[in-house]
């Protein structure tokens, strides 16, 4: 009679465990449910220690499986998507981070209001906050030198040479870029400057203007923290007769 009575209630238990629902999450948790429904985003489950109790809401992408009381098993989330989204978890929990940059450049000056504008020789340096993998902001400040040259006045019957020296400006600037990863090893983004130019030589005291620039730009080398190659080509101005395309190189970090 004993015997019997042991085996009943092994059997019982065996065909209650049998007859639960078990999900098991992406971090390998088991929950023991009765599912309820399977929606386009959420799963809606009881818990087996309560059946009675609430139904219980967990989002698709948090489980990676479910097996059934008949013994059936549904692949919620596949492994792949699962790897999927811890790297990109483990790239966004990186940010937001410090990004810095060094670059020089040359500028090609364009004709202007009559003008011929001066090429010149650029360094900047800007320091601030990758926000996101698409997003940085930071604030910069620069050195162009003008290159000593005879410009040259055009009226509409004669014209005038005239020798101007070398200047030196330094513009200072918030910086703004967006960013689009293409490759494994490369980035595109867009760049955007607005802020102050300002005359640091003695022949340009007093001078002090709006300053922008613009244009796109391709970061190369490893994402791992160690130093990117950086190029772009953008248009410059900061003020009359500064209009200029200008080729940079850099490293960013």
């Amino acid at each position: 009679m004993k015997r019997i009575f042991i085996f009943v209630l092994l059997s019982f238990a065996a065909n209650s465990v049998a007859a639960q629902d078990i999900i098991t999450k992406t971090n390998a948790e088991e929950v023991r449910a009765k599912v309820v429904k399977i929606g386009t985003d959420e799963i809606e489950y009881k818990s087996w220690d309560n059946l009675d109790g609430p139904v219980y809401v967990i989002r698709k992408y948090d489980v990676f499986s479910i097996k059934y009381q008949n013994g059936t098993r549904d692949i919620i989330t596949s492994l792949g998507e699962i790897e999927r989204r811890k790297k990109i978890y483990e790239r966004l929990i990186e940010y937001p981070k410090y990004q810095g940059e060094i670059a020089v450049g040359y500028d090609l000056g364009m004709n202007s209001y009559g003008i011929e504008t001066r090429d010149r020789v650029v360094f900047e340096t800007t320091h601030g906050v990758r926000i996101l993998p698409y997003l940085y902001t930071g604030l910069g400040v620069a050195c162009n030198y003008y290159y000593p040259k005879i410009l040259r006045l055009i009226y509409d019957d004669h014209y005038e040479d005239f020798v101007d020296e070398g200047v030196v400006i330094m513009p200072v600037y918030v910086n703004v870029k967006g960013y689009y990863p293409v490759a494994r090893i490369a980035d595109v983004y867009l760049s955007f400057d607005a802020g102050v130019a300002i005359g640091i030589s003695s022949n340009a005291g007093g001078y002090k203007h709006f300053y922008t620039s613009v244009g796109p730009g391709i970061n190369l080398g490893s994402k791992n923290g160690s130093p990117r190659c950086d190029l772009s080509v953008r248009y410059q101005y900061m003020g009359i007769f500064t209009d200029a395309i200008l080729f940079r190189v850099g490293i960013q970090f």
